[in-house]
């Protein structure tokens, strides 16, 4: 794997888990339509397209910050599941315990 051919996709997710407010939004990051979904601060649902309008599914998931748990629905390319992991897997180091993948489904 190319060192920076899914930096966008770690930047992606660091932007819609810093914040400290439940999302519901749709928008374009990197040519790549990304779908948000989460009724709390502690959940999200993402959905990344592979192009800006809509195209086919890059990468589905689902993170649980309460339960520590990383459900994977779909992914394009085992590259985009790793960055997915490691990134999630990170978020959780500072005392947390061991994340929990629940499944993983090759699309």
């Amino acid at each position: 794997m190319e060192k920076n051919k899914y930096n966008w996709l770690t930047r992606l997710i660091n932007k819609i888990t810093r914040k400290e407010e439940s999302n519901n939004q749709s928008f374009v990051y990197y040519g790549h339509l990304v779908h948000v979904q989460s009724g709390t601060v502690d959940f999200m649902d993402v959905t990344v397209c592979n192009t800006a309008d809509g195209g086919d599914v890059l990468a589905s998931f689902s993170f649980d910050f309460w339960t520590k748990e990383l459900e994977i629905n779909q992914c394009k390319h085992d590259e985009i599941r790793d960055v997915i992991e490691n990134i999630c897997a990170r978020m959780l180091t500072d005392g947390a315990s061991k994340m929990h993948f629940v499944r993983f489904i090759v699309g």
